[in-house]
């Protein structure tokens, strides 16, 4: 009983703090984290639409084609990591920013922003969240900036009760427009590096999940990204999975050092893997590949 108190008890935390944070009346009076709804009718392609659906699309494509060669190489995967980065968030601009995307295409699935939103839960669907894992500049930088062998690991069960906040956020970020709210925007950690710009606010998010993120494996993917929420709904029907062969052995190994804790005790992933690949790296049998879900593995 105490427990279960306990668990209500952090439950009733994580949503006021996130209340705290998205709420009109939370932030101070010299920041402005929200924006007004543009209701103009905009061109089914404007915003240059059509070169980011390429970049996107190019590098899912990549993604899944370096992870089907190289999963076991940990320095292509480094190396891969800079491209998104570079294309996406500083040429880009940090374009389907986490927290914005998932407001903005409630207003905007006249366009081809519907395609580009798409894209990636269509490609999580099929094959795995590669667009969280290698696509995404946020989640890409926030991994760069980590260092392993001075890492954090949170203890299993309050990690996954942090999870739970992401999808808190996406429910209140959804709720607030369908009752009639500005969209919340200027709150995404590394937004204000891939602009140059942003208000205080952001600036101090940036700086507080760079130092996060050099201890915390993705703490922002992990326990505050509404997008990777939304992803994490549709990876649990994905057709495919990483699952062990029949040489393995059960030492558990993968379960240990999974950065996600994504890794299940009768290896397979969940929906929080991100394919980052090293449960794969590790494997002293060489036993994990991807295969598909309906797939059994005879041990």
């Amino acid at each position: 009983m105490l427990k279960i108190k306990k668990v209500y008890f952090l439950m009733v935390i994580l949503f006021v703090l996130t209340a705290v944070v998205l709420a009109e009346f939370g932030p101070p009076d010299d920041v402005q984290i929200t924006q007004k709804i543009n209701t103009e009718a905009m061109s089914f392609w404007g915003h240059d639409l059509i070169l980011k659906i390429v970049m996107v699309s190019g590098l899912l494509v990549l993604s899944i084609t370096f992870f089907s060669f190289f999963q076991k190489k940990k320095w292509v995967r480094k190396g891969f990591l800079i491209s998104p980065v570079i294309i996406v968030g500083f040429f880009g601009g940090g374009f389907l920013c986490p927290v914005s995307a998932v407001q903005n295409i409630l207003f905007k699935a006249g366009s081809a922003y519907l395609i580009l939103f798409l894209i990636p839960l269509i490609s999580t669907a099929i094959f795995g969240r590669f667009y969280c894992g290698f696509v995404c500049p946020f989640g890409a930088l926030s991994e760069l900036f980590h260092i392993k062998k001075i890492r954090i690991s949170v203890n299993k069960r309050w990690d996954r009760l942090l999870k739970y906040l992401k999808y808190i956020i996406l429910i209140i970020l959804v709720l607030r427009i369908f009752l009639g709210s500005e969209v919340v925007t200027d709150i995404t950690p590394f937004k204000a590096l891939f602009t140059f710009g942003g208000s205080w606010l952001n600036w101090s998010l940036t700086g507080l999940f760079i130092v996060l993120s050099i201890f915390f494996y993705r703490p922002f993917c992990k326990y505050f990204c509404p997008y990777g929420a939304l992803m994490a709904l549709i990876s649990r029907f994905s057709l495919f999975k990483i699952k062990s062969d029949e040489s393995c052995v059960n030492c558990t190994l993968c379960v240990k050092i999974c950065p996600m804790n994504a890794m299940e005790e009768d290896i397979h992933t969940n929906s929080e893997c991100i394919l980052c690949g090293e449960c794969c790296q590790n494997c002293p049998k060489d036993s994990l590949i991807v295969r598909k879900k309906q797939t059994e593995v005879s041990k």
